[in-house]
């Protein structure tokens, strides 16, 4: 365990340290904005004065501008991702030390009157849902408290394989679930799976005899 405490430390530092630099990006970024909006209005007042030869400049300097407006919400997104991933290890330590708190107990997917979920603790505050919980979406939460209560043995062997094969892989594991709760959409993820199978493409009569 102890071994692990410390993977999960230097990992924190690690991304604290990429978060910093990051922010330094984003406020240079914020600068390289208002510099150039402001030399665009400047070259746009002498285009209005009649000198045409600004025209191409104030054309390249918006292209400019939008240019930073799209790498300045790239910058944003890497720095909730990395806030995100600092989080997942904090909150591991926690974990390593008893402290539960920061993970979902689980009480809002407890099936009501179940057989055995309250006599075995399986959701709740310190319940083997908390502890083993680590998914990014709720329906990935949803699928994992189904498991729990379905009292099924079927496919056992396969659920520990796949643990086993992701158990060395926290690059990878973290990387997955602090992009899934960065995802913003009204649709659950079953909606859209749901969409994408009844799919049915559409093409043109033209462009299926091309």
């Amino acid at each position: 365990m102890k071994e692990l405490k410390e993977k999960y430390r230097r990992r924190v530092e690690n991304l604290t340290l990429a978060a910093s630099l990051q922010k330094r990006r984003l406020q240079l970024s914020s600068i390289s904005r208002i510099a150039v909006f402001v030399i665009i209005g400047l070259t746009g007042y002498w285009v209005l004065q009649g000198e045409q030869l600004y025209l191409v400049a104030v054309f390249l300097l918006i292209v400019l501008f939008a240019y930073l407006v799209s790498r300045h919400e790239d910058l944003k997104y890497e720095a909730r991702r990395l806030r995100e991933l600092i989080e997942l290890n904090r909150t591991e330590l926690r974990v390593l030390e008893g402290d539960f708190s920061g993970l979902p107990d689980g009480v809002s997917l407890q099936t009501p009157n179940h057989a055995f979920s309250e006599d075995l603790d399986l959701f709740g505050p310190r319940s083997f849902f908390q502890y083993l919980n680590r998914t990014g979406l709720s329906s990935g939460a949803k699928t994992l408290a189904e498991w729990l209560s379905s009292n099924q043995t079927r496919g056992i062997p396969e659920k520990q394989e796949a643990v086993q094969e992701l158990a060395s892989q926290m690059e990878w594991r973290q990387q997955f679930t602090a992009t899934a709760r960065m995802i913003e959409t009204p649709l659950s993820a079953g909606e859209l799976t749901a969409w994408m199978d009844s799919y049915q493409p559409r093409i043109p009569q033209w462009a299926a005899h091309l």
